[in-house]
């Protein structure tokens, strides 16, 4: 049995390496050496990431999960947008004094900090990029494709691996933790009210990001618009920290195997290699 979970943690990493790559270096080898279009970074991109989808779609296929999901409402809508500002701010406790450190120690981090906030974006593709096409491909990999892979291993299981690597695979150090974060809140979604609705809070998301990180400098009534929702947010975590408590510790006690299949996860070879690789990628993107 060990062997056989190792084999099949073994082919989700190839998976996430090969998605990454094709995506990747696929979107720079069009905007190289593509026509006018793909000259535009973003539309590149999206080809590249609608191609490596499909790809590992076909070759390592779907897994068929069988949940039941509760409905979905304007109001559970308003607090997951809310609880997403709130894991930002709790991000920000991590990423202002790493920026801070590395910036007194000679590296100049504004560029990993407007990738990561989208700010100065311009032209239509950057935007339909941002809101539509980058929240439907990393929601239908990570939360369709590996959060599928991963469920029948656990429910937590499922949703602390795909977040780590959706933090991880966007090979920013200033991205990562808030990624990560923010990547709790899309799986448990995604695992309570289904796929379509983890794409639609993270595309609300990247939509209100991108709107507040654009304009706050400029006004006073999105600046406190910001501070009510990352406040309000850390908030709802509590509220709701609190509140299903009980439930909680439940799902943690109903996989009471959590510590020793993460223990086979991370001890699987090329799990190793390949985390190894995407922290190295991720650590040097200090020097962009």
């Amino acid at each position: 049995m060990k062997n056989t979970t190792k084999s099949a943690f073994s082919k989700i990493a190839i998976a996430l390496l090969l998605f990454e790559i094709m995506f990747q270096y696929g979107g720079l080898l069009l905007t190289e050496y593509g026509s006018d279009i793909y000259r535009i970074e973003e539309f590149s991109l999206m080809v590249s990431g609608i191609v490596s989808t499909i790809v590992i779609l076909l070759i390592f296929g779907t897994a068929d999960l069988n949940l039941r999901y509760k409905k979905f409402n304007p109001l559970i809508f308003l607090w997951l947008i809310l609880m997403v500002y709130g894991v930002q701010g709790i991000g920000n406790f991590v990423t202002m004094p790493l920026i801070d450190w590395l910036s007194t120690i000679g590296y100049d981090m504004q560029y990993s900090k407007d990738v990561a906030s989208g700010y100065g974006m311009t032209g239509f593709w950057a935007f339909f990029y941002t809101f539509a096409a980058a929240p439907v491909l990393e929601e239908c990999f990570f939360r369709g494709l590996i959060f599928g892979y991963l469920r029948k291993y656990g429910k937590i299981f499922a949703i602390i691996i795909t977040s780590f690597f959706f933090g991880l695979m966007h090979l920013n150090i200033v991205q990562f933790p808030t990624a990560v974060l923010i990547g709790l809140i899309f799986a448990w979604t995604r695992d309570t009210y289904g796929l379509p609705f983890s794409i639609f809070i993270h595309a609300s998301n990247n939509i209100l990001a991108t709107v507040m990180n654009n304009y706050i400098e400029e006004h006073i009534s999105v600046q406190v618009i910001y501070f009510v929702m990352i406040y309000g947010g850390m908030l709802a975590i509590l509220v709701s920290l609190i509140f299903n408590f009980k439930q909680i510790i439940a799902a943690f006690k109903n996989e009471s195997n959590l510590l020793g299949i993460c223990r086979q996860w991370f001890t699987t070879i090329p799990v190793i290699l390949v985390t190894a690789f995407f922290l190295i990628i991720t650590v040097l993107s200090i020097l962009i």
